[in-house]
């Protein structure tokens, strides 16, 4: 958990109707099946990866605000991360 995650600048957050999303910049940007949803612990985790928190913070911050049990937020954060990267949000 000490890596520092940054988001990729091809994909921009935003917030529409209520939803967070992740929309490509490039490639297919018009494809929906390149659009993607955010949960609300997701979303705040995507912000946190500002290329200065390390995922221990990003951990720390979540489980303090959404008020889970660090073991369950850190199970959910790695699996997040690996998606994350295997889909090239973060690197």
């Amino acid at each position: 958990m000490s890596k520092i995650y940054k988001r990729n600048p091809d994909f921009v957050y935003r917030d529409i109707a209520g939803e967070s999303v992740l929309v490509p910049i490039r490639n297919k940007a018009g494809d929906m099946e390149n659009i993607y949803v955010l949960n609300e612990v997701a979303s705040r985790a995507w912000g946190l990866f500002d290329g200065k928190n390390s995922a221990a913070k990003v951990l720390d911050v979540i489980a303090r605000e959404f008020d889970v049990e660090i073991d369950k937020a850190r199970a959910d954060l790695k699996d997040f991360i690996s998606q994350c990267l295997l889909l090239g949000f973060i690197s």
